[in-house]
């Protein structure tokens, strides 16, 4: 089948169905979607071509931090004037950019004096992106942080009352207060999607990419 809706992004089609799923509940409030993401790319190009399809007004902020990827990724939207892109150039090495506070790239959306319905956090900082996302939020706003499976972003999660992994790689956070009972089903998905993707996904994942440089050879 063909793909209409233009880049895919970087998430399983799991993922992808659950970011569509809360554009919709969002949407139906019934006014202008505000969208902000940390780290262009197939999210950008994807899930606004998706907004479009439901017929669902938005405005798309998307902040990234490496010039020639917000290059690309500008000229391929560049007709959607519902996406505000901004760059913040902070070298294009993976150790500067590790090595580097980016206070102005995570910032960056204060100075923009709005609430956000959907932030999505897929660029660098995860973790400060996540915490500054906290009062960036509409009430009932949410925030999804991709390759959540990781364990140095994990210690932000609890700044959320409702939390938790609703993939093996994708957390979602909302201010929604929730019951004591389910606050531990969700820590208890959490821990299971932590089992499947340490002793069963990431394993079966690292084969697949030995054998197939394994192959590439010949």
């Amino acid at each position: 089948m063909v793909n209409t809706l233009g880049r895919t992004p970087l998430m399983t089609a799991h993922e992808i169905r659950i970011m569509q799923r809360e554009l919709l509940r969002l949407s139906k409030n019934g006014r202008k979607l505000e969208i902000l993401e940390w780290g262009s790319g197939g999210s950008t190009h994807y899930f606004t071509k998706f907004l479009q399809k439901e017929g669902i007004e938005y405005e798309w902020v998307s902040i990234e931090y490496n010039k020639d990827w917000f290059e690309k990724i500008k000229q391929e939207v560049s007709l959607d004037t519902g996406i505000k892109m901004y760059l913040f150039d902070a070298g294009n090495g993976s150790l500067k950019q590790r090595h580097t506070e980016m206070d102005e790239y995570i910032q960056f959306p204060r100075t923009l004096e709005k609430k956000f319905d959907l932030i999505f956090v897929d660029g660098r900082k995860r973790r400060r992106c996540v915490l500054e996302a906290k009062s960036l939020l509409t009430p009932d706003g949410v925030v999804l942080l991709h390759d959540a499976q990781r364990k140095y972003y994990q210690c932000v999660f609890k700044e959320f009352s409702d939390s938790s992994l609703v993939g093996p790689s994708l957390w979602r956070g909302t201010h929604k207060s929730v019951s004591f009972l389910y606050a531990l089903w969700q820590k208890k998905i959490t821990f299971l999607f932590g089992i499947y993707f340490n002793y069963f996904f990431s394993p079966v994942r690292s084969l697949v990419k030995k054998i197939y440089h394994i192959f590439r050879k010949y």
